[in-house]
């Protein structure tokens, strides 16, 4: 039982001295230090396009000439956005990590525009009956055929 218990001391010494030895005597590896480039044109480039904003449409295009009128709702919606691969840098601080950009004005980068209705109203200013039964159900067809088109 002497045995056992002069066995875990020694352990405990051991273990110890391990311990302090470790947290004294080994060398700590020298503290990381992380440098920032700053900001380049060729990052911002990589970013190519940023959205800056979707804007929904909705108008009625009306024209007339002597022959022939047509109405067109116009309605859909638009991604604005800027390109970046045309942005300038103006000012950079690397101490402050700022810098000042030159954006481009801003472009439609996506619009659309929902053809349906536009045709809708295409056909009413013409004359045609847009509720009646038939016109509803071969409009509704239509649809169908092109969900079934697409999925």
């Amino acid at each position: 039982m002497k045995i056992i218990i002069l066995a875990i001391g020694l352990l405990a010494v051991f273990a110890g001295i391990l311990i302090c030895l470790r947290q004294f005597c080994v060398e700590k590896p020298p503290p990381i230090i992380v440098a920032s480039q700053g900001p380049t044109i060729e990052r911002l480039e990589k970013l190519s396009q940023l959205l800056v904003s979707r804007v929904h449409i909705a108008d009625v295009l009306v024209g007339v000439s002597d022959d022939s009128k047509g109405a067109f709702l116009i309605r859909g919606d638009a991604l604005i956005g800027l390109d970046l691969s045309k942005a300038v840098i103006t000012e950079k601080d690397d101490s402050a990590r700022r810098a000042t950009l030159l954006l481009p004005q801003p472009r439609v980068i996506l619009a659309r525009v929902d053809g349906l209705e536009s045709l809708i109203l295409a056909h009413a200013c013409a004359g045609v009956d847009v509720e009646s039964p038939a016109y509803v159900e071969g409009i509704e067809t239509a649809v169908e055929a092109i969900t079934n088109h697409f999925t």
